[in-house]
């Protein structure tokens, strides 16, 4: 079943705000190799005191609350369970709730934008002009680190994920990087990442990637 992005939108912020600390615990448990790989490169090359953008932060606890110990840390997401639970435990960091296709964020703003598993949420057809306006907010020089689709799904509903309704959507591999390079940013890492979900492989394709200026 596919969903207008308008009903994507409604139906990921009411499962999330359903789930609660749910999907943070369900993540620890599972220990992710891939998402915990990508946070190290953070915390090993963000000079100290960056300002940093954390798109679908969530409750906080997967990576605003590691970044937030040397950096200045935004997070947003639509869930405002989420958001509210992020702001009690990660006080010294930023949280608003809103949507991640339509916030209104301030041009060259941020050091460093991550999207951890957030964007196969965003309805395939919002996927280019959300990653134009992360081009945007990145001051020259800033990195974006994301994991993206790696199949060409338009929107479907998994009925059972974590106990609700959740949507996902993606583009392929060739898709993203176009979509990237009509952005600007200039990609300098390009893989396609396997991680076991419910017994599954899921493929995603992670992107690093620059804005180009100092």
């Amino acid at each position: 079943m596919t969903l207008e992005p308008e009903r994507a939108r409604h139906l990921v912020r009411t499962s999330y705000d359903q789930l609660g600390k749910g999907y943070s615990d369900w993540a620890r448990q599972n220990a992710d190799p891939v998402r915990q790989r990508y946070l190290q490169y953070l915390l090993t090359h963000l000079p100290s005191g960056s300002k940093v953008l954390d798109l679908g932060c969530g409750d906080g606890s997967l990576i605003t609350a590691h970044l937030v110990r040397d950096h200045d840390v935004t997070g947003v997401d639509l869930s405002s369970t989420q958001i509210d639970e992020a702001a009690k435990t990660i006080p010294n960091a930023q949280f608003i709730c809103d949507d991640i296709t339509t916030i209104d964020l301030s041009e060259s703003s941020f050091d460093t934008i991550v999207a951890f598993y957030c964007l196969t949420h965003v309805p395939q057809q919002e996927l280019r002009g959300l990653i134009a306006r992360v081009a945007a907010w990145l001051r020259p020089g800033g990195v974006f680190v994301g994991s993206f689709g790696a199949n060409d799904e338009p929107g479907a509903v998994q009925d059972d994920w974590l106990g609700v309704p959740m949507f996902f959507s993606g583009c392929r591999p060739e898709t993203n990087r176009e979509i990237l390079a009509e952005a600007g940013l200039m990609i300098e890492r390009d893989r396609i990442e396997t991680v076991e979900e419910f017994e599954q492989k899921i493929r995603f394709h992670w992107i690093i990637a620059r804005k180009p200026g100092q």
